[in-house]
């Protein structure tokens, strides 16, 4: 028998984190922790569905459309909403950006999760995720390899064995409310731990205005 694995500790406390190091660009991550676990429950379903319209959807989501398409500010931006069998998750997003955009590209960042949790998504933005997600299903088992994979994968997540169904039948139940609920519920901008990698002279008056800005020391 194996021991269980460790829980990680996640940081609860919000703030604003400099690594120092002399880049052309800033690498900015911001997460904080989410307890919507895998599982056959609408919650999941709506952040699955709400993460891809956020900005894990690409070209289609609304952060790289404002990120990159209406300001520029980056080449990608990207949102992630991990979601643990047993344990907590996190909720965030990570772009890459000039070093004079970084407290502009991360205020759009910020602000576009802030609209998701007041205003739900569009029809069309949940029918364009909702087909996204069945049409490409089928392309998870391509060879034999990947469908020992996932098999593997749901067993040890002790997941049921109608998985792959109940999932497919979850996310086109999901309405957009149901998003808008979930981001509700569980996203909260402001306590995001925000840390950027990035040119200290280029940026720490910039990121001031965010909030303190502690320096971390990496050796």
């Amino acid at each position: 028998p194996l021991p269980d694995p460790p829980v990680p500790e996640i940081r609860r406390a919000p703030g604003i984190f400099l690594v120092e190091k002399e880049l052309a660009q800033s690498v900015v991550v911001m997460a904080h922790p989410t307890k919507v676990n895998l599982a056959d429950d609408p919650e999941y379903y709506a952040a699955m569905i709400g993460n891809s319209i956020l900005g894990g959807g690409g070209f289609s989501s609304r952060m790289l459309g404002r990120v990159r398409t209406e300001e520029g500010y980056a080449y990608s931006a990207t949102s992630l909403w991990t979601t643990p069998r047993r344990h907590e998750g996190i909720v965030g997003a990570t772009t890459r950006t000039r070093p004079e955009n970084t407290s502009a590209a991360i205020e759009l960042i910020l602000s576009t999760m802030e609209e998701l949790r007041i205003e739900p998504p569009t029809d069309d933005e949940i029918g364009t995720t909702v087909d996204r997600i069945v049409n490409g299903f089928v392309f998870n088992f391509d060879s034999p390899a990947q469908v020992l994979s996932r098999t593997m994968y749901y067993l040890a997540q002790e997941l049921p064995e109608d998985w792959l169904e109940l999932y497919l039948a979850g996310v086109q139940e999901i309405s957009a409310e149901d998003v808008r609920a979930v981001f509700d519920a569980h996203l909260r901008p402001e306590e995001m731990t925000i840390l950027v990698v990035g040119d200290p002279e280029l940026l720490t008056d910039d990121l001031s205005r965010l909030g303190p800005v502690e320096i971390i020391e990496v050796r």
